[in-house]
């Protein structure tokens, strides 16, 4: 993992709920949260904890499905012995992502806070450390403290801030946020002028800055090409429109006249709609297995989703026996930790119905994962909440692995060259 991967990844990370709230076809516009500004008094953290609880125990399928709820009602009964009095809204939103968090669940969540900056620091976490790179290359030095606070103790409030539905979650996280400033924030940590002292592992110590994140203007989009014999598709959304539909006939005719390797590249995928994955396999020729689901019905979902009833949950069983792949194609995806939600779902569609192989790095989302989200805005501090009303349940049903592992591990930047050499084999 190479450090300069951070930067990029960490705009990536920082944007997901926007992106998760366009891609829901949401027009919410959150609060930006300064440090210092939007005090609210105790009787309005109290209406915003309660109305935040009262959405998600009355919404997501959690608690309908899971016998072991020990971690949540912890994290609830935290959250309310930490909101007990009055606060700005900064330090509201804090309480409100670790309580949130407890659901293991990268749908569900509360928005980002305005003002987001992230310090320069070329590092990429790895084996538990945080380890310094410079020219191009790791170093044995490893982050000891930031702001004069110790490195475990960030590590342990980016566990309990930000979700990690597995383990290559709680790594990606722990390497993006180290640096983040409403992290270092809430632990404690010394800066000045936006600048902050960083010690290392050898006892030398390195200011370093906080750059400001803005919204990329790069307009996403996809994409395809010819390498050789090998028809690439640059999947960077999962959105269906003119665009993809080109690809997908250009796919197609490729495969007519006689094209044997494909790789569909998802890296950095943060998802969309599924149907776009479907659309890629049908110009395959191929036929996924069936995803299963739980819907939980509520006032809420049936106002927002759009579900027949206002009660009860629903569940399907996924299946593998409807899968078709094309044998005379040889079909790499590649995938890393950003990929996600319905391109996770498509890696899972191609591992489940033994359509190709994958190679990369595991996606931070569960091959079983809550998802399908529900938008609601807290009265008083105006934060906006996602919330899953829906668990996809894969299509081997027998397999409930935490983390889809690809069949071929490499590094994200590795794993196109890889796929390559792995098809010229052939």
């Amino acid at each position: 993992m190479k450090f300069w991967r951070f930067k990029k990844k960490w705009i990536e990370a920082v944007l997901a709920f926007a992106m998760t709230a366009v891609l829901a076809g949401c027009a919410w516009q959150g609060t930006a949260i300064s440090e210092e500004g939007g005090l609210l008094t105790k009787t309005q953290v109290e209406e915003d904890r309660k109305q935040a609880i009262q959405y998600v125990e009355d919404v997501h399928p959690f608690f309908e499905l899971e016998e072991d709820q020990s971690e949540y009602k912890e994290a609830k009964k935290a959250y309310i012995s930490q909101t007990q009095s009055g606060m700005t809204v900064w330090e509201f939103w804090g309480a409100t992502a670790e309580y949130m968090s407890s659901l293991r669940d990268a749908h569900t969540r509360i928005q980002d806070p305005g003002g987001i900056k992230v310090l320069d620091i070329p590092a990429s976490y790895e084996n538990g450390k945080s380890y310094l790179w410079e020219n191009g290359k790791r170093t044995g030095l490893y982050v000891e403290k930031v702001g004069g606070v110790d490195v475990e103790k960030i590590y342990e409030k980016i566990d309990k801030m930000i979700v990690a539905e597995n383990a290559a979650a709680e790594e990606q996280n722990r390497e993006k946020y180290l640096a983040v400033n409403t992290i270092l924030k809430f632990c404690g940590a010394v800066s000045k002028n936006d600048q902050v002292e960083v010690e290392f592992s050898d006892g030398t110590k390195r200011i370093y800055s906080f750059m400001e994140v803005g919204r990329s203007t790069e307009e996403v989009t996809n994409n395809c090409f010819t390498e050789g014999d090998i028809f690439v598709v640059d999947f960077n959304t999962c959105e269906v429109d003119q665009k993809l539909e080109e690809i997908a006939v250009k796919l197609e005719e490729a495969v007519e006249n006689g094209c044997t390797k494909v790789i569909i590249d998802v890296r950095g995928n943060p998802g969309g709609d599924s149907n776009a994955c479907l659309r890629i396999l049908e110009a395959l020729g191929m036929r996924e297995p069936y995803y299963g689901s739980v819907i939980r019905f509520s006032k809420e979902a049936k106002e927002q989703g759009g579900v027949p009833i206002d009660h009860g949950i629903i569940e399907t069983k996924g299946s593998t026996l409807m899968a078709k792949a094309n044998e005379d194609v040889q079909l790499i995806v590649l995938s890393d930790h950003i990929t996600f939600s319905s391109a996770t779902m498509l890696c899972v569609w191609v591992r489940d119905g033994k359509l190709g192989k994958i190679v990369g790095e595991p996606s931070t989302n569960k091959p079983n994962s809550y998802g399908d989200i529900l938008m609601f805005q807290l009265e008083n501090s105006g934060l906006v909440m996602s919330v899953s009303y829906k668990k996809f349940t894969r299509p081997d049903s027998s397999n409930n692995e935490d983390m889809l592992v690809p069949d071929v591990q490499t590094s994200s930047e590795d794993a196109y060259d890889k796929a390559v050499e792995l098809l010229n084999r052939q």
